[in-house]
């Protein structure tokens, strides 16, 4: 499958499930034939990337510690601004533009801090959720307490702390 048609079936997977209510530490089942009847952010990111034949880590960390990163990222609509490290509070450097694709992993830092576990050695990254772009500047989410949603990416206001690729690319993904 190219990776257009693999972004696709990602995030038309995706889009059929939005009203499906959030779980907590909700797992797949180990027959994959089975949909879940909830998600937590990590479970739909892994499931709707299990439906087109990618395996995914199970947890947002391990989601964000693998796969294909651009790092330190801001979202504006389609683009993600590079920033420095000095302006986790939100505020825009840009110099360097990267443009979304539908099934790009966006991961936002949490308010508990706890996550902070050597697997982003010398940094707190404080991963605490995943969302996936769908493209339009859209996003597709599991969130408390409203389960699978789609939102405007400018509607997020946490810091955007890591963005991942893990579906199959081409050298066109990064151009």
């Amino acid at each position: 499958m190219t990776p257009t048609k693999t972004r696709k079936v990602i995030a038309d997977t995706a889009k059929n499930l939005v009203g499906k209510p959030y779980r907590y530490g909700a797992y797949l089942e180990t027959n994959g034939d089975k949909e879940p009847d909830g998600f937590d952010c990590s479970s739909f990111t892994q499931y709707v990337y299990q439906k087109a034949g990618i395996d995914i880590p199970r947890s947002s960390i391990l989601q964000a510690a693998g796969g294909i990163g651009i790092d330190g990222l801001i979202a504006d609509s389609d683009i993600l601004y590079y920033r420095s490290p000095e302006c986790m509070d939100g505020h825009v450097e840009a110099y360097e533009k990267i443009k979304l694709k539908p099934a790009d992993l966006l991961f936002i830092r949490g308010n508990k801090g706890h996550y902070d576990d050597g697997i982003f050695p010398d940094e707190q990254v404080y991963i605490g959720h995943v969302m996936m772009y769908l493209g339009g500047g859209k996003i597709i989410h599991a969130e408390s307490p409203h389960g699978v949603i789609i939102q405007r990416l400018s509607d997020i206001k946490e810091p955007i702390v890591r963005m991942k690729r893990w579906y199959p690319i081409d050298f066109l993904d990064y151009a």
